[in-house]
């Protein structure tokens, strides 16, 4: 029931959370409940729209530095779940009495 939840849990938030998209040659931070939808604004900014479409504000085009600093933290996040994955080990005894275990 607990791998559920979390299951569940994960696709909502991952639904919530912002990810740069390339639009029209540059990289707009998009996809949170205020920036579901977006549209073209000016040639380096976007107007962005909630789930009811209705406009909550601009966002400009993502500079070099700022698309580099969202790759790297998502990298640190990846390195860090990875760290914190469970090992499962599974051993069994062979027909001469060995044993014989496999950590995935």
């Amino acid at each position: 029931m607990k791998k559920i939840s979390l299951i569940c849990l994960l696709f909502v938030l991952v639904g919530c959370s912002a990810s740069p998209q390339f639009l029209r040659g540059h990289y707009y931070m998009t996809g949170d409940s205020n920036c579901r939808y977006s549209r073209e604004r000016t040639d380096t900014s976007i107007n962005c729209y909630n789930s009811d479409d209705e406009l909550t504000g601009y966002r400009n085009a993502m500079t070099d530095q700022q698309l580099q600093m969202y790759q790297f933290n998502k990298q640190q996040e990846e390195q860090k779940r990875q760290q914190n994955k469970v090992k499962n080990t599974n051993c069994y005894r062979t027909v001469t009495g060995g044993m014989n275990c496999t950590t995935y």
